[in-house]
């Protein structure tokens, strides 16, 4: 979804989303463009934890603590 990487797009998005906005707001040749280019920033390729994050122990019965 481009409104989640397009820091252009993401205001748009949400105002028609809440109805703050008419949905043509969402065709004006500047969405399209954006659109079009795809998201500004690369996917992740694991969760943007730090490693004392990923080291914190987890609830009992919890996914990650039945993994350990």
């Amino acid at each position: 979804m481009a409104g989640a990487g397009r820091h252009s797009v993401a205001p748009a998005l949400i105002s028609v989303m809440t109805l703050a906005a008419p949905a043509t707001t969402l065709v004006t040749p500047d969405m399209m463009v954006a659109v079009l280019r795809g998201p500004g920033r690369r996917p992740l390729t694991g969760p943007p934890l730090t490693a004392a994050e990923l080291s914190f122990p987890h609830t009992p019965g919890s996914p990650q603590a039945i993994r350990r």
